[in-house]
């Protein structure tokens, strides 16, 4: 059929601009937009962060940012990463619900290429305080989704880890 030649001989052009938008994101941003962070609350800053831990995301830099994240000082050893330029899938998720009232700020979900699943999650408290039990919840659901292929980063504005209320 006369369309399927069309898609077929299509697919290899798309790819090729898809390829070239991508080296031009990484050089230029051309979509990139500051005034999308001008929100300075929890979600905001939230937001904020997931968007540059966002291999995808308009900043065009790929995983620059996720690299540069896992291999700070104290970072770099706590666990085994895949090569995050050969995992398969790397979703970032805002507000990710784990249960009726607990939701983890920011979620790194990677597939790596053997097919193994890691977890980056990150707790902001820009101004709020810790929950009862809210840690402890956390760091539950993510050893039954990931066993121990997962950090737990708390983000406090005075560097303070959480409460032992919270834990």
């Amino acid at each position: 059929m006369e369309y399927e030649r069309f898609f077929a001989e299509l697919a290899p052009r798309l790819e090729m601009v898809r390829d070239l938008e991508s080296e031009l994101d990484r050089n230029l941003a051309q979509r990139f937009n500051v005034l999308d962070y001008l929100r300075d609350d929890e979600l905001g800053l939230s937001r904020i962060i997931a968007d540059l831990l966002n291999s995808k995301a308009s900043h065009g830099q790929g995983t620059l940012f996720l690299q540069t994240l896992l291999s700070l000082e104290g970072l770099k050893n706590t666990r085994y990463w895949p090569d995050l330029d050969r995992s398969q899938k790397i979703s970032v998720v805002v507000e990710r619900r784990i249960s009726a009232d607990r939701r983890i700020d920011i979620s790194v979900h990677i597939v790596g290429a053997d097919g193994e699943t890691y977890c980056l999650a990150i707790e902001n408290k820009p101004y709020a305080g810790n929950q009862e039990n809210q840690v402890k919840d956390y760091l539950e659901y993510l050893r039954k989704e990931y066993g121990e292929q997962f950090l737990l980063i708390y983000i406090s504005p005075t560097g303070e880890g959480p409460s032992e209320w919270s834990i």
